[in-house]
């Protein structure tokens, strides 16, 4: 009895794992599942995803997006989400659905359709060619063009010329050359310019720098000839098999003005183009309205006395330029002596602690009130001016030594006035005692 009790718990617990299997199998997939892209990004209600090198994916194409789990000891793939692509670019792609709560970053994602691709590097002379891919136009000139995978026509054409077809294999993820040189009834077009730092473009193609040459196929071409600091010009000619024109271009000078002035007054000014085909040349601040060539410039600022300075100008043509400047005064080294000497020195009302004459200072460039002082002595202030090499030498009045001044001048005369008044007095006090002294006689 109790062996078959337990037979049956055996037989009971198997038939659960059985059935719990089956239930789990049928969201279980192989792990050798396709898989086009890997999860960037999650949110609600979409999914970014990164595509796999070489691939792209349209909208509308349905998205299946899996993780791993282990199950009875094995990792297996398992769905996550579904969805539709609503956004595709080159190498991502946005898939939309309404439950993504078990998607995460990393997690690989399968599409029901998906196009492998590689670039076709292509390369045509003359530069002007159109490129056709399997009879749709593709580009213009030279371009890196992205196709299906597999066998693809290229074929190039151009007026005047005979147009030519290839045949090429494009593989994934990779990018293969194509070179077409097209047969052409062509012309020698010779370009003289001024001024020699012009660049000629035809049908926006660079051929040269100043006098230069091309090889035109027949038939119309635009040519453009610009140069910084002069307006471009540009026109259309035409050219015919086995003729060899020669066309003219002198560009003008595209001008603006501008205005320069600072501290101090009257500094000089070396004005140098940094564009070819211009010349330096030297003005006194201030200036206003000169008349320049559009462009970037280095001016040179100096003056006597002070520090010089470089600067950069941009003049443009629709705007006025100022410039201002404030160049910094030079330091000199001024001596300063006085008789006698240990005199306290005071500059423009600052005391000099601790320097006494004889002593030197060392000072900018400019004016000064230098003043003096020593016990006993007159005060002595100089405006003095602070050049290179410049000494000041400064004589002390003895304080107890009078002086012209007014105030000097009026004490003498207080004093004269007061010694005569009193020998004045003391005369009449003897005339009067001598005439007492007659009178008892």
């Amino acid at each position: 009895m109790r062996l078959k009790s337990h037979v049956l718990r055996i037989l009971v617990a198997t038939l659960i794992l059985v059935g719990a299997w089956s239930t789990r199998t049928a969201i279980l997939y192989g792990q050798d599942q396709v898989t086009h892209a890997t999860v960037l990004s999650v949110s609600d209600e979409s999914v970014t995803v990164s595509l796999d090198d070489g691939l792209q994916v349209e909208s509308g194409v349905e998205a299946v997006i899996y993780g791993t789990e282990e199950t009875f000891g094995q990792e297996v793939t398992v769905e996550r989400g579904r969805g539709s692509v609503s956004r595709s670019q080159d190498t991502t792609a946005v898939v939309s659905g309404s439950d993504f709560t078990d998607v995460s970053a990393g997690q690989r994602v399968s599409f029901s359709q998906v196009r492998t691709v590689g670039t076709l590097d292509i390369r045509v002379n003359p530069a002007s060619s159109t490129v056709y891919l399997d009879g749709k136009q593709v580009t213009v000139g030279n371009a890196e063009v992205t196709a299906e995978t597999g066998r693809r026509v290229v074929k190039v054409q151009s007026r005047a010329c005979r147009s030519a077809s290839k045949e090429v294999q494009v593989r994934r993820s990779e990018a293969t050359k194509v070179s077409v040189r097209l047969s052409c009834d062509n012309a020698t077009a010779q370009f003289d310019v001024t001024p020699d730092s012009a660049t000629v473009f035809v049908d926006d193609q660079e051929v040269g720098t100043g006098d230069t040459s091309a090889s035109l196929t027949r038939g119309l071409h635009r040519i453009r000839v610009e140069s910084p600091g002069f307006a471009a010009s540009e026109r259309t000619i035409r050219v015919e098999p086995g003729g060899d024109e020669t066309y003219t271009f002198s560009l003008k000078r595209d001008l603006g003005f501008a205005s320069i002035s600072g501290y101090p007054r009257g500094a000089n000014l070396n004005i140098s183009p940094t564009f070819d085909g211009g010349s330096s040349f030297s003005e006194r601040a201030p200036i206003s309205n000169l008349e320049l060539a559009v462009g970037e410039y280095e001016v040179a600022i100096d003056a006597e006395y002070h520090k010089p300075e470089n600067v950069e100008m941009r003049v443009a043509g629709s705007e006025q330029t100022s410039l201002s400047y404030s160049l910094e005064p030079k330091t000199y080294r001024i001596s300063i002596d006085s008789e006698p000497p240990g005199a306290q020195i005071y500059v423009d009302g600052r005391q000099l602690t601790g320097r006494k004459t004889p002593t030197t200072l060392t000072l900018e460039y400019g004016e000064y009130d230098i003043r003096l002082e020593k016990d006993g002595f007159r005060d002595e202030e100089k405006s003095v001016t602070v050049r290179p090499d410049t000494s000041f030498q400064f004589e002390l009045d003895d304080a107890r030594i009078a002086g012209n001044n007014d105030d000097d001048w009026t004490t003498m005369k207080k004093v004269s006035v007061g010694a005569l008044m009193s020998v004045a007095l003391i005369g009449s006090a003897f005339g009067i005692m001598y005439l007492g002294t007659a009178s008892t006689r």
